[in-house]
């Protein structure tokens, strides 16, 4: 019985098949991903969770002086593991959804392992992405460490000498082990890697714990430096040395709080922890971080989770109308503390712009603030101050800050353009229906993008969404005419802005465009769009620097 010939393949589709399977195998999950612990969603009662594990006396009370008497799942599991496993190790990474405990599921078991310390030496590095997180994760520490010797310190928000003289006060020489003047250290990677290149003496060979906050983000292709900079100064500091004389052996003991005649070869053990609503499941990234023995724990077994407090909208509309639609958003919930996103600085900036130049035409008190990385950081910490105050009420984002804004009272999380991953959805809504509080999100989507946003969506835990419906007759169409009219004065005063400065969306990315400015050519529109004040304009009341007279230039 005659065969037919084996059928001849294109060496194209060879390669292909190849480059499958190559995919597929860096898309296998490692064992100890795959045995994840589910965490669960029962709160439990501070105070016998407290007598549980015989905690400090002083971080005792400081944790009963937060004033809540249940803990997160991802609190009261996480802890114990930490301080169980600390003289084993072994390393840590968390999947849990935004507003859901885990800045102190790390701090508090931090500061409970060095509250005996003897001398103060560099033992734990937190890093984020951004300069706002770093204040508000310094903020918790300094609440935990209260009444304590341990010494904390954030970088980022002065100079780089000013930096210096915080970690390394007057150090001068080689002592032996380096030196610090902190023991717990928050930082951005770019900060941490000047530091680490550029600052005698400052030294990771004493850490114990190296905290990855944000990590989904740290790991991305452009924060990848400080990795590989970090395990290398880690590793190159403790490899192969040795502790010998009896003085420098009883100043090593001394510090890590140990007494003993034993040679020590090696350094405290260093235990990474890596924290996320969205820790990526990418083997090439999680290999680069060399974790050991390390245990997975997530909040859901089927992709991201979002709150179940979080009651979800979706409102579509064609790109034209998105202004107005979002202009009554702002008046049917004007009592109401309210995040938009937006997902440039650029957007964010012109959307501000739009929507305060409309509600000054139309007589009405609603105003937009505009919260991106454009703005300076001394100014930002003071908006944050009034928006946890209360004073603010309709703040405008981008995506940037979406890991950035740590504000417990946020009512309703607006998309003002649909995000392009689920991922950046999980952050955004994530601001709102925390700690256990109700929330509201509403996308606001093109007809043509709603596909797509369904699709984005789907693999995501409690993703119901819900029309929200305008009467367009009454609440849109009475408005066009005013806002067209603002669309005129919103190009005149950005063409003003671009005519300042030539590269000015390049900058404006970059974060160096002039906060307010005027049009020499219209001063008539810019001044009737800016009789109201820039700086209620800009930022919608408060004490905050005036704009820049045409006359002067920005410094």
């Amino acid at each position: 019985m005659q065969t037919d010939p084996p059928e001849q393949q294109n060496p194209k589709d060879h390669k292909k098949q190849t480059k499958s399977k190559r995919d597929n195998k860096d898309k296998v999950l490692p064992k100890w991903m795959e045995n994840a612990t589910l965490l669960g969603e029962e709160l439990e009662p501070l105070e016998p969770w407290l007598d549980k594990y015989n905690f400090h006396p002083q971080i005792a009370e400081n944790i009963r002086h937060l004033k809540f008497k249940t803990l997160f799942p991802v609190q009261s599991v996480i802890i114990p593991e930490i301080l169980c496993t600390q003289a084993i190790g072994g390393d840590i990474c968390v999947s849990a959804p935004t507003g859901s405990g885990k800045t102190l599921g790390y701090v508090i078991p931090i500061v409970q392992s060095l509250v005996n310390r003897v001398v103060t030496r560099l033992r734990a590095l937190v890093l984020v992405p951004t300069k706002i997180l770093v204040a508000q994760v310094h903020s918790v520490f300094l609440q935990m460490t209260r009444g304590t010797d341990l010494k904390v310190a954030a970088l980022g928000n002065e100079t780089l000498n000013k930096d210096k003289k915080v970690l390394m006060g007057n150090y001068k020489g080689d002592l032996v082990g380096g030196h610090s003047e902190v023991d717990i250290l928050i930082s951005t990677p770019g900060r941490f890697v000047d530091h680490l290149t550029g600052t005698p003496g400052f030294t990771l060979q004493h850490l114990m714990f190296l905290v990855v906050d944000e990590a989904d983000r740290l790991l991305m292709a452009s924060y990848q430096e400080w990795l590989s900079r970090a395990l290398e100064a880690i590793n190159s500091q403790r490899e192969g040395q040795f502790i010998t004389s009896e003085k420098n052996r009883s100043m090593f003991f001394d510090a890590c709080n140990m007494r003993s005649n034993q040679e020590i070869s090696n350094y405290p053990p260093l235990r990474k922890m890596l924290y996320s609503a969205t820790l990526t499941q990418n083997p090439k990234k999680i290999a680069n971080l060399k974790l050991v023995n390390p245990k997975f724990f997530t909040a859901s077994a089927v992709g991201f989770k979002l709150s179940p407090n979080l009651k979800q909208y979706i409102v579509q509309c064609h790109q034209d109308e998105k202004p107005l639609f979002l202009y009554m958003l702002m008046s049917h919930f004007k009592a109401q503390q309210v995040l938009c996103f937006t997902s440039s600085v650029e957007s964010a900036h012109r959307l501000c712009l739009l929507i305060n130049i409309l509600a000054e035409d139309l007589k009405s008190d609603l105003r937009a603030v505009e919260y991106s990385s454009n703005i300076p950081t001394k100014q930002l910490n003071r908006l944050m101050e009034d928006i946890k105050a209360g004073k603010v009420k309709f703040i405008v984002c981008s995506d940037v800050m979406t890991r950035g804004l740590d504000v417990i009272d946020v009512d309703l999380v607006i998309n003002y353009e649909v995000p392009s991953y689920s991922r950046t959805y999980v952050h955004r809504v994530g601001r709102t229906a925390r700690a256990g509080r109700p929330g509201t999100s509403i996308t606001v989507a093109k007809f043509e993008e709603v596909g797509f946003f369904n699709r984005l969506i789907s693999n995501l835990e409690n993703n119901e969404q819900e029309r929200y419906l305008f009467d367009f007759e009454y609440e849109i169409k009475p408005f066009v005419p005013a806002y067209k009219g603002a669309l005129k004065k919103l190009d005149a005063l950005i063409s003003g802005e671009k005519h300042r400065q030539p590269n000015y969306t390049q900058n404006l990315r970059k974060g160096n465009t002039p906060l307010t400015t005027q049009v020499p050519r219209d001063q008539d529109i810019i001044m009737d769009a800016l009789k109201h004040s820039a700086d209620i304009l800009l930022f919608g009341g408060g004490n905050y620097e005036p704009f820049v007279p045409p006359t002067t230039q920005p410094q």
